[in-house]
């Protein structure tokens, strides 16, 4: 599975002007070493604006950089990304330049499952989550897994539901989900058959959601 980073920070007030200032860190992104595939958005709320940068392989990590710019690259490997970060330019990489209206935050996600089919989706759902005091990363497993299934099911176009742990806190985990529409989302997670597996989960989590319409660079 990918290494998958995701990095998310407040965007500037130029980039929501003109989010073509992030286009220079992306370019040099795609010619890292095992750094597969890279997807940028801004999240759909209108009193959050989060940006989102997936960068890699889609395999086993994942870099998340709160509250309102997200980027999410996917590694092939945590040693690839080690090796940027030795990278004399790295520095312009976590700062990307005039885009960033805050401090970036930075994880690293073993994803369970590829993350390819949710992050090239309309609508990306992306959790956040911490384990409730008590709670194990088995516990998380199990409740992770059976509202997985049932989104599958209801939702197969963008399956498979996937979520990782992350490498800097054993206690946080990520979820994304594809969707076709935020409308879809609302429909499927506040359908009556999930009500047991979605209360199971808000039972073993806290979490934070955002809805990001992802748009993979080339």
């Amino acid at each position: 599975m990918p290494v998958v980073e995701i990095a998310w920070w407040t965007p500037s007030e130029a980039y929501l002007a003109d989010p073509f200032i992030l286009k220079p860190a992306l370019d040099f992104l795609k010619k890292v070493d095992g750094a597969k595939n890279i997807y940028s958005g801004l999240s759909e709320s209108d009193t959050e604006k989060t940006l989102f940068l997936f960068i890699g392989e889609i395999k086993h990590r994942e870099v998340d950089l709160d509250v309102n710019h997200k980027c999410m690259p996917v590694w092939e490997s945590y040693e690839h990304h080690k090796t940027l970060m030795a990278h004399p330019e790295y520095p312009q990489i976590i700062g990307l330049g005039p885009s960033v209206g805050s401090e970036v935050s930075v994880n690293h996600v073993n994803f369970v499952k590829d993350v390819d089919a949710s992050l090239s989706a309309p609508v990306t759902e992306v959790l956040a989550m911490t384990l409730q005091e008590g709670k194990t990363a088995d516990d998380f497993a199990k409740a992770g897994a059976a509202i997985a299934e049932q989104l599958d099911i209801a939702n197969p176009t963008h399956a498979p539901v996937t979520w990782g742990q992350t490498v800097e806190d054993e206690k946080k985990f990520y979820t994304t989900v594809g969707w076709d529409s935020a409308e879809k989302h609302k429909e499927v997670i506040t359908s009556a058959p999930l009500v047991p597996s979605r209360t199971e989960l808000r039972n073993t989590v806290t979490f934070k959601m955002n809805r990001v319409k992802l748009v993979k660079h080339v």
